[in-house]
């Protein structure tokens, strides 16, 4: 959820008047860069696993069409995607109030 409250802030910021996320990995998250190193050989076989069952869940939900990319999921939340994430998508506006509890600054 945080990505798409910054991207919204960033693009429409009167739309939102203050945002409070709770345990968000704002900066990237350590699981997903450590996913990344150390099980990298086994990466491509898991995000099949991964995409297939997400593929289930989409069709019992009725969704069946909805695209499943859980190597792309993994990037957006690795330090490395999140920067460059969050480069794009600056916190902009001053007049929205930012709060995070219980995990790293949002900035």
């Amino acid at each position: 959820m945080n990505r798409l409250v910054r991207y919204l802030a960033a693009v429409a910021p009167e739309l939102i008047a203050s945002v409070t996320t709770m345990g968000t990995p704002h900066q990237g998250s350590k699981v997903a860069d450590g996913i990344k190193r150390d099980a990298a050989a086994t990466t491509g076989l898991v995000a099949a696993i991964v995409d297939a069952f997400s593929s289930f869940l989409s069709w019992i939900s009725g969704s069946p069409g909805l695209p499943q990319d859980s190597l792309a999921a993994l990037q957006s939340l690795d330090t490395p995607g999140a920067a460059t994430f969050n480069a794009r998508f600056p916190v902009g506006s001053r007049r929205i109030r930012w709060r995070s509890i219980a995990h790293r600054p949002i900035a």
